[in-house]
């Protein structure tokens, strides 16, 4: 059925433009995932709409009822334009009501003057017009906003996963996890009940490293949404990152019995990592990869097919995530391990610090810096590198060795060579 889709969409998301223009404080900007039945019911809506229009325009056969005629016919049209329209990465929808607010009001003042008193046309056409003008102006506030629109979608139960994916957009391409936290919490102030905030939040938390404030908020958002699989696989995710690999397979491939979100592949191959099951690992990770789960998923598989020496393979999964984002400081360093494993000295040298440029907190790309230019013979920088290793970790005695090491081989090439 998937030529259907297209249609499902079209028709749903004109059925609900349609209504949005009706009564825009009662619908959100961005209408859920649509459905065959609910298409259905939409395609039945707009129909009685027109045909409504048209006999309208067969019985009264008045100018009236032929400007209300044109004008509904106009917005049924409209609406599906509308909704083929704005949809993917022109949505949300609610930025072309206006366009069919404009011809539907037009044949509600129209049809109000045909029922109306002869000498009350004018003013009766007048109300409608105004009833319109007041429920637009009662969401003036997201109205010319595209933002606030996403705001309202997630208040008023539309896509609201779809909309908090592009409020944190911005920051995850920035790499800046409190920022996107503060996106969500605020999410959950304004609406305590959202599963898709309360969902979302356990994986921002495990970015930050802050793994017992993630399972706790997983095991929360779990217990509120039991029948939501992405909260099932946060509480997944949070319970591999605290070292419950076991339990977070259970949790993992129940959910996956009730549906085939791509991220609950992600979140069993992370209960399978933390088992040190490599192989099945891998292979659920690629299903979700392949499934759509995003970033995190491919950065997953990336670093698996590194630890098994699957290099090039990992290279492709890890090199679209660097041209998205310049700054992905983890992307970064794993392809900086992928060329330090082929001995690519000049590449291995340059992403491991564009890592450490994104993330100055980064140690473990220090470390391989000064690893790295120590093998290959560049000991000043390898002592720079080492030096900078001691100060990030204090008291870490592989740091201190690791400079004592560098700083010997670099006198003992600096030394004179004994005489013949």
């Amino acid at each position: 059925m998937p030529n259907l889709s297209p249609i499902v969409e079209t028709i749903t998301r004109a059925a609900h433009v349609f209504a949005l223009a009706v009564a825009p404080p009662l619908f959100a900007p961005e209408p859920g995932p649509g459905s065959l039945a609910g298409a259905l019911v939409a395609g039945v809506a707009l129909v009685a709409v027109v045909a409504g229009a048209l006999r309208l325009a067969g019985r009264a056969r008045s100018p009236e009822a032929r400007i209300a005629a044109a004008a509904l016919v106009l917005a049924v049209v409209t609406s599906l334009v509308v909704g083929a329209y704005f949809r993917g990465p022109r949505a949300p929808l609610g930025r072309g009501v206006l366009f069919v607010a404009a011809p539907l009001w037009t044949g509600l003042a129209a049809c109000a003057a045909i029922v109306a008193p002869p000498r009350n046309t004018r003013i009766v056409a007048a109300a409608v017009v105004g009833l319109g003008l007041v429920l637009f102006g009662a969401s003036a506030e997201w109205l010319a906003s595209t933002s606030q629109m996403w705001w309202q979608t997630v208040l008023r139960d539309g896509d609201a996963r779809r909309a908090l994916d592009v409020m944190i957009a911005p920051h995850e391409r920035a790499r800046d996890h409190a920022a996107a936290l503060a996106v969500v919490d605020r999410c959950l102030t304004r609406k305590p009940s959202s599963c898709a905030c309360a969902s979302r939040r356990p994986f921002i938390l495990l970015h930050l490293r802050d793994t017992s404030r993630a399972l706790e908020g997983a095991e929360n958002a779990a217990d509120r949404c039991p029948a939501d699989p992405r909260a099932q696989a946060a509480r997944a995710a949070a319970l591999a990152a605290n070292g419950e690999g076991k339990r977070a397979e259970e949790v993992a491939r129940a959910a996956l019995v009730d549906g085939a979100d791509p991220l609950v592949a992600y979140t069993l191959a992370l209960a399978l990592d933390q088992q040190g099951r490599t192989a099945e690992a891998i292979a659920s990770a690629r299903r979700a990869v392949e499934g759509g789960a995003g970033r995190d998923a491919a950065v997953l598989l990336g670093a698996l097919l590194i630890r098994e020496d699957a290099l090039d393979e990992a290279e492709k999964v890890l090199a679209p995530i660097t041209r998205e984002a310049s700054n992905d400081a983890e992307a970064l360093f794993d392809l900086g391990i992928v060329a330090d494993k082929k001995n690519d000295y000049n590449r291995a040298r340059e992403r491991y610090l564009a890592a450490l440029r994104a993330d100055p907190s980064l140690v473990a790309a220090r470390r391989n810096l000064a690893l790295l230019t120590s093998r290959f013979g560049a000991l000043e920088e390898a002592r720079h590198h080492a030096r900078k290793l001691v100060e990030a970790t204090p008291g870490d005695t592989r740091s201190v060795e690791l400079l004592r090491r560098i700083e010997l081989a670099a006198l003992s090439r600096s030394a004179p060579a004994p005489a013949p």
